[in-house]
């Protein structure tokens, strides 16, 4: 059997959950891990890199969450061996999975194509984004289904994708200049390229950086672009080897890196810190600032943004650490049930579970679905 190695953005899309052994609510909520701070390697919301041995459901199966509904709580979308199914967010759990789309799975895998889902085109309801051979492909979202899937762009396809794509060229989807419509942002070979939405298409490629590519590469840098000052355009996020750099979007470039934080470094970043240590983005006080969250060896940890730089990590929440690991169990911080605040969504062996956010501590987790496990991740 090939031995395959998948790069996942935890802050943009879901990695997958496993069956082997049931972690119950009591255990997960009782799970204690250790987490190293304070030295100098990097702190990273890394891309997840998940190796397995059979390229079955792992390579077939994405799981991940946007709200796509338009009601403010973040949904799971699941891209199933058949269709694309969608279980909706009520505020106090997800609801029976839903055929929302019967594409962008047969001939689609992890390893040569991304999907993602966000905004496109401004209605306040995530579409899907499919990264194909060849094009840019978008099915618009009109609430009750996704819509049938159009060429938005012809670039970031060729070239993008070969056989070392995941280690140098990353994808990924956010707004950044602030007009409530999702943009590509590439990493490309020598510059930080953006293709602007205008809610039909994505324009011609402009380059908007030239940092945060010679030296960096996937398996020991993250790259994330979210909005970390509060102002509506997404910033340029880069876990470097020593610090956190932060380049912020004045709406039509990313200006000089910053550095925002040197924690979150020696410990989370090693051999085997993409099977341990997860570190993503999210808002969690829900002030508008995107601040950093860290699945360690004993807690999660949450480094909070006032807009200039990253706060001292505390401990948030105790669970989603123990008998959890990002080959077996998929770890989200989004909001769901519309608070403006990102919770905790644990795609477990049997079910899914959640822990809100009340803005200054993760609540007791509780399952919200016990679909989009097994059978998703072998």
């Amino acid at each position: 059997m090939k031995l395959l190695k998948l790069t996942f953005f935890v802050s943009t899309l879901a990695i997958f959950s496993c069956s082997k052994e049931n972690l119950s609510e009591e255990e997960f909520n009782s799970a204690e891990l250790r987490l190293p701070i304070g030295d100098s390697t990097p702190l990273i919301p890394q891309p997840i890199e998940i190796y397995d041995d059979y390229y079955d459901q792992e390579v077939d199966y994405v799981r991940t969450v946007s709200d796509i509904d338009g009601d403010g709580k973040n949904d799971i979308v699941g891209f199933g061996r058949e269709d694309v199914l969608a279980s909706l967010s009520d505020g106090m759990k997800f609801g029976s999975d839903r055929v929302w789309y019967a594409g962008y799975t047969d001939g689609w895998n992890n390893e040569d194509h991304v999907r993602v889902v966000k905004d496109v085109n401004g209605d306040g309801k995530s579409d899907i984004v499919g990264f194909g051979r060849k094009d840019v492909l978008v099915s618009l979202s009109n609430g009750n289904s996704f819509g049938t899937a159009t060429v938005w762009n012809t670039g970031f396809a060729e070239g993008w994708r070969n056989q070392d794509h995941q280690q140098d060229y990353i994808r990924t989807i956010a707004d950044v200049n602030g007009d409530g419509k999702s943009d590509i942002i590439g990493f490309g070979r020598e510059n930080v390229l953006v293709s602007l939405s205008d809610g039909y298409r994505f324009g011609v490629p402009r380059v908007w950086n030239s940092g945060f590519i010679d030296g960096w590469n996937n398996e020991d840098h993250v790259r994330v672009v979210a909005d970390v000052n509060g102002d509506g355009k997404a910033d340029i996020v880069g876990f470097g080897n020593n610090s956190v750099l932060v380049s912020l979007s004045d709406g039509t470039r990313f200006g000089t890196p910053r550095t925002w934080t040197s924690g979150f470094t020696s410990g989370w970043r090693d051999q085997d810190h993409q099977q341990d240590y997860i570190r993503t983005i999210a808002d969690v006080n829900g002030d508008g600032k995107s601040d950093i969250i860290g699945f360690g060896r004993e807690n999660v940890l949450v480094a909070l943004s006032d807009g200039y730089r990253f706060g001292a990590p505390r401990v948030w929440n105790s669970g989603f650490v123990t008998n959890w690991n990002n080959e077996d169990h998929v770890r989200i911080v989004s909001d769901v049930n519309g608070d403006g605040r990102a919770d905790i969504i644990g795609f477990g062996n049997k079910d899914v579970l959640v822990s809100l956010s009340n803005g200054s501590s993760f609540g007791t987790a509780r399952k919200w679905n016990s679909g989009f496990t097994e059978g998703w991740r072998p």
